[in-house]
């Protein structure tokens, strides 16, 4: 439906450990809607990355349930997940994490190689456009290691973005970057929000950033503690 949010959160709740357990997410409840952009701060160890992990699918809460899609992520099998992130989801660390051998082009094809093999016509058009996007015409047939920092992370959006998924979720996207680079980053994927409609999530630690989001989510202690829309000046 069109109307369902992209990402539930009902009652979520994360522990680890079995005899000695360290509880780091307590009943995390809220909704995200497609073509959002918000933020998500918070003190370090209050369980910021363990909450973007769960909606990225790649861990399981201990209670409540993570809907994407609104598919419950609990009812899907590890196939069943694998392809729900193909469809939904593009990832961006504060390491690009970009294979060091491929060109910038390479790696923005690498979701569809792993997804089916030999990408297609139409699937390396899509890249070379991304990467047009982000700026990298002229870089795309370079080596990952023969391009700045500032630019090895515009190839991780664009690579985060091929398959043109609907959620993207970014943990400390510009953690690594000087100022000039990371306003950079940041344009580029309010850009993609405004243009496109793609949803961004964004953990940071820079309140600049999350004052230029339209919504702060604020995790204390493992709990949702602030929820708020940012009001901007017209």
């Amino acid at each position: 439906m069109a109307d369902t949010p992209i990402v539930q959160m009902e009652k979520v709740g994360k522990v680890y450990g079995t005899k000695i357990q360290t509880r780091v997410l307590t009943d995390v409840t809220f909704t995200v809607q497609q073509g959002e952009f918000a933020a998500i701060i918070g003190p370090s160890g209050s369980g910021k990355s363990t909450l973007l992990n769960l909606i990225g699918a790649l861990d399981k809460p201990t209670e409540g349930a993570v809907k994407i899609g609104g598919e419950t992520l609990s009812g899907l099998d590890d196939e069943g997940l694998a392809r729900l992130r193909r469809r939904y989801l593009g990832f961006i660390f504060q390491f690009h994490y970009l294979l060091p051998d491929f060109t910038a082009l390479e790696n923005v094809l690498m979701p569809f190689s792993v997804a089916h093999g030999a990408p297609t016509r139409q699937e390396r058009k899509e890249a070379i456009e991304l990467l047009e996007r982000v700026g990298l015409k002229d870089r795309m047939n370079n080596r990952a290691t023969d391009i700045s920092g500032g630019q090895q992370q515009r190839v991780a959006i664009a690579r985060a973005l091929a398959g043109r998924k609907p959620l993207v979720l970014a943990d400390e996207p510009t953690g690594n970057l000087d100022t000039e680079n990371s306003n950079e980053v940041f344009a580029l994927m309010r850009d993609f929000n405004l243009k496109d409609g793609t949803t961004f999530l964004i953990v940071t630690h820079d309140p600049n950033l999350a004052e230029r989001t339209d919504r702060i989510i604020s995790v204390i202690d493992g709990r949702i503690a602030h929820d708020v829309p940012v009001a901007h000046p017209k």
